[in-house]
């Protein structure tokens, strides 16, 4: 993406036995840090996160050394054709 490279470690499980990837966590904190506009999909290796704007469709890159996002895609289809 524009020359960057990004790696996601792994998709966020809906699965609440998977201690390391489930969702509920970091929904939590996002939707209430964000008041509910940013909702996590991924994380790295270095625990930043792939977020979804809710209001807008669009991917970000979630940064937590800087407590800043990133605008990576359009929407969660084009992020996703950077894999194929």
């Amino acid at each position: 993406m524009d020359r960057d490279e990004y790696e996601v470690r792994a998709f966020l499980s809906l699965d609440s036995e998977d201690e390391n990837y489930c969702i509920t966590k970091p929904l939590d904190f996002f939707l209430n840090r964000t008041k509910a506009k940013i909702v996590p999909i991924g994380i790295d290796s270095g625990d930043n996160y792939y977020c979804v704007n809710n209001e807008n469709g669009k991917v970000y890159y979630w940064s937590s050394s800087e407590d800043s996002y990133y605008y990576i895609a359009e929407s969660i289809d084009e992020f996703a054709s950077f894999f194929r």
